[in-house]
């Protein structure tokens, strides 16, 4: 399954993400960010991913840069989906680090799932799902909780930090 979105002003690349195998609880899935920048990039591009009620079991790779506009780079990693009756997904933080605040620029891209009971995918989407209605989650998983949150950051020099909250 494949999401793509042309970027909003101000963002840093346009995207599709797709997830292969599809989502299901329990199963392995790699998840491909293919970015496209809507301008030269020139400086480094620091990585975070956030996993939402998913278990991340591998790292995501850096972005080279310098990269010029229409450049295409991905960013691919695999997670699991965890048991739990709750909204899940990723989240992919790309910021563009600078000197002064109001130079920094940070572009979250997200991607969301909703399961049924059995496991399957219910859908998915590419943007926040705290609209839906908690009916169409599942019940027969038990709450999210601590350890079921994870954010793997990936620095300029390749070095990995990774923390469960």
């Amino acid at each position: 399954m494949q999401q793509v979105r042309d970027p909003h002003p101000g963002e840093l690349f346009s995207y599709s993400i797709t997830v292969q195998p599809p989502f299901v609880i329990g199963d392995t899935s790699t998840v491909r960010y293919r970015l496209t920048a809507v301008e030269d990039i020139l400086n480094e591009i620091d990585i975070r991913l956030n996993a939402l009620s998913m278990q991340l079991v591998s790292e995501p790779n850096g972005i080279p840069c310098p990269l010029h506009q229409g450049d295409e780079v991905e960013v691919v990693f695999r997670v699991v989906p965890l048991a739990v009756r709750d909204r899940q997904g990723v989240v992919l933080q790309l910021r563009l680090p600078s000197e002064t605040i109001s130079e920094r620029r940070n572009q979250p891209i997200p991607c969301y799932g909703v399961f049924y009971d059995s496991g399957e995918l219910r859908f998915i989407a590419d943007e926040t799902l705290n609209f839906i209605d908690t009916v169409l989650l599942p019940t027969a998983f038990r709450p999210s909780g601590p350890g079921d949150f994870e954010t793997i950051q990936v620095f300029k020099d390749g070095t990995i930090k990774r923390s469960k909250f």
